[in-house]
Formats: structure tokens, sequence, C-alpha cells
């Protein structure tokens, strides 16, 4: 039997309310061309009877139960057994959209590329949030060192990559996809955007990459690694080399981003005990407190629902937070000026229209 096209891998702990939901968008696809390991990463939950049921449902899922490894290790298991020449690696709580590998395939008939990114959507429950749209181009470094592209439901990668630069690494306990990409981009393989919307990312507040100092921890880990050659592929490959980044304002940028995600969680007390192990290391400008809203946390929270939760709910947090490590009460609001920016420009649009609103923003920012 020939191989498929496709190997699509799910790793799931303790997410089965969600990975039907991700499944079933697969097997609603109009291209045919697949198989699929779901990756029962030691759940306790009803994950195991949904994958089982789904298997059940089609002959091109498959399911493998192992002990709880955590994610990279569940999906190095998928890579082991997978078939397909192109893999992707679909999380339980994320989803494809219509369309999505009927595209995908015809852009891996350019036989010059080997990793594929989509654009995706961000999901808050089943609204979008935010919607993320690449360039149609080749993505060269040092672009890719310099920061993790998307989520790794956009990423397609040929099976002969991961073949060549290695699984992922069970010892990051976050941004493993990165390293990964990294290490793809320095091998020389060639790693090409779509301009399509393809996937839906779904955010969490409770998975693993929410877990601020953890996040923070890999970050800093995978610059370092980035920075320098990668002994774990060919160090005479001509771009596995030392790239340029200043490491320190890279860390202090981490920093700033997982601190957002803690005060974001409403720990204040956390955050306050964890800035004050890490101030020493860098100075900080009051624009430098503006990575506090980032990707990672709210920057994309805009809808009216989501701007009134976060400037009623969280603001108090980071208000609190401010106030408590030394700053006075004019310096911090001019701090959470900057830090919901976002959040209070898409307020006066949405109370004064585009124009109005527009003038606004621009006497008061």
């Amino acid at each position: 039997m020939p191989a498929p096209l496709f190997s699509i891998i799910v790793p799931c702990y303790n997410q089965g309310h969600f990975l039907s939901k991700a499944v079933e968008s697969v097997i609603a696809q109009g291209f045919k061309d697949w198989e699929l390991w779901i990756i029962n990463d030691g759940s306790t939950d009803q994950t195991g009877q949904i994958a089982q049921k789904l298997s059940a449902s089609d002959a091109r899922i498959e399911v493998i139960t192992q002990s709880n490894l955590g994610l990279s290790a569940a999906r190095n298991s998928g890579i082991k057994v997978a078939n397909g020449n192109v893999l992707h690696f679909l999380d339980a709580d994320d989803w494809l959209l219509p369309g999505c590998l009927e595209q995908v395939a015809e852009k891996f008939k350019d036989p010059e590329i080997d990793v594929c990114i989509s654009g995706y959507s961000y999901y808050l429950g089943d609204k979008i949030i935010h919607t993320h749209r690449f360039q149609s181009e080749e993505i060269f470094l040092p672009r890719v060192v310099n920061g993790n592209l998307a989520p790794p439901v956009s990423f397609f990668v040929k099976k002969e990559v991961l073949e060549s630069v290695g699984d992922f690494d069970i010892s990051l306990k976050s941004c493993e996809d990165w390293d990964l990409w990294i290490r793809a981009a320095k091998s020389g393989f060639r790693i090409h955007s779509m301009n399509q919307v393809l996937v839906a990312y779904r955010y969490v507040a409770g998975s693993m990459s929410k877990k601020p100092k953890q996040m923070y921890a890999a970050l800093c880990e995978v610059s370092s690694r980035a920075a320098m050659v990668d002994s774990r592929i060919s160090v005479t490959l001509p771009l596995n080399k030392d790239y340029d980044i200043n490491l320190p304002e890279r860390f202090k940028i981490h920093f700033i981003n997982c601190l957002g995600v803690s005060l974001f969680q409403g720990l204040i007390e956390e955050s306050k005990s964890w800035f004050e192990e890490e101030k020493f290391k860098w100075s900080f400008s009051m624009t430098d407190w503006e990575g506090l809203s980032s990707n990672l946390s709210f920057k994309h929270f805009l809808t009216p629902e989501l701007i009134q939760k976060v400037l009623t709910e969280n603001l108090p947090s980071f208000h609190q937070f401010f106030i408590s490590i030394g700053y006075s009460e004019n310096e911090t609001k001019k701090i959470l000026k900057r830090v919901f920016s976002a959040q209070f420009k898409k307020r006066n649009h949405l109370r004064f229209g585009r124009i109005l609103g527009g003038i606004i923003n621009k006497l008061s920012f």
C-alpha cells in the first residue's frame, strides 16, 4: 500500500473534550490522502475512549497509548510510526480549516519546499480574536532564529527533514517546536509561508505554554542555542554558525513577555517575587514594559467583551504590581497607558468610530 502524503500526529493529554473536533476537522477535508495518529499520553480523562471511537470510525486513524511522557515525547512517538511524506502536528485543542490539506498538498508539489507554514486564526472559545497572514515567500535566516514564526498547527514538514535534524527535544518544557525549526533552517532546509489562513489555534488559559517561568526558561535556552553553532546537526553546514544576537536584551524581552503572562493570570505576589529575583540583570525603560502585552498574553484581546474584561479585571493587577515594586502612582498610570494601549485605542474606535476614534488616539498617545 503506498504511503499517504500526510501523517497527522495528534498528541493528547487530558483534552478529550477537544479531541473530536480536531480529528473531525481532518476527516472533513476534501483531500483524503492522509493517515492520523492519536497519541494518548497517559490521559486520565475520556481521551482513551474517544480516541478508540474515532479510530473505529475511520481506518486511517490509529491510536497509540503510552504513559505520560510529555508533549514532545508524544509527538516523537508519532514521528516514529508515521508513514506519510509530510508530517503535521495537530494539537488536540486546535483544528484544520476547510481546504487546508488540499492547499498545502498543492504547495508541496514544488520540490524545493521542505517546510510550509500557513496563516492561522487565533480562537478564544468559538470566536476569532486575531488572524495572522504571512506573505507567500521563502523565510530566510536569521528571521527563524530571532523568534518563533507561528504555533505548531501552522507547520507542515517533510519527513526527511525530521530524519535529518532529529526529533523534538524532550528536555524542553516549552518552545520545543521553535527549537526544531531553527535546526531545520540551519540545516539548509527551505521554509516557505502561505498567505492562506488554513488552521485554527485555540487559546487555552491553563495550557502548557501558559506557565510563565517554565516558558521563560525555555525561551532563553532556545535563544542561546539559536545564537551558536548547533552540535546536534552537522557543524560543517554553511548556515550552522554563530548569529549576532544580543542575548541579554533578548532575555529581557522574554522576561517581560512572560511576566505579562504571570500578571495576566493574577499572580501579583509571585510576579513581584520573580521581578525582585531578576531585576538586577537589566535596567527597564517605560517602553520596555509595553512587552507585558504580547502574543503570549492579551495583545489580541480586542473584542468589546474582552476589552471590558481586560481593563476591569486584569489592569488592576498590573497597577498593584507596579506600585508594589516602587513606581509612583503617576509613573504607574503612564506605564499602564502603554501596556494597555491596544485596548484603549480599540475602545476609542468602537465608541467614537474610526475617524474620530483615530483623532482621539493621536491626541492621547
